[in-house]
């Protein structure tokens, strides 16, 4: 797993991540969704043009200890859609950790995008 916050991907992460079939790349703060588009480009650099990498989308902000920002919540998977289209991930993780059980507007938000995306069919695979 590789998260967006990483100041640098060291060389050596690559060893490891030639055993994995696949890589995931998680947003662990909220903020930095509204710079996804760089952290998604620089994992992917990382990993190459033939690994698998699935975004994980948070709905919890472990950081703020509280649920993501509902308007944050709202671009978080858009902007994972038009990563899907353009082939620059494989396929999306929602996690909604603490939050799963409660009424707040990241699941909420979550649920309603799975709902009405959920079977879209993307890139290569569509």
């Amino acid at each position: 797993m590789l998260y967006s916050d990483q100041d640098v991907l060291k060389p050596a992460f690559g060893d490891y991540l030639d055993l994995c079939d696949e890589t995931n790349c998680w947003f662990w703060h909220s903020e930095n969704i509204a710079t996804m588009a760089d952290s998604v480009r620089r994992c992917r650099d990382f990993i190459g043009p033939g690994k698998d990498l699935l975004l994980g989308l948070y709905m919890w902000d472990f950081t703020l200890r509280a649920p993501v920002d509902g308007k944050l919540m709202e671009r978080q998977p858009e902007y994972a859609a038009g990563f899907l289209e353009q082939g620059a991930v494989n396929g999306l993780i929602f996690h909604p950790g603490y939050s799963a059980a409660l009424e707040v507007d990241s699941v909420r938000l979550a649920k309603a995008w799975i709902k009405a995306r959920g079977e879209d069919r993307w890139g290569s695979r569509a």
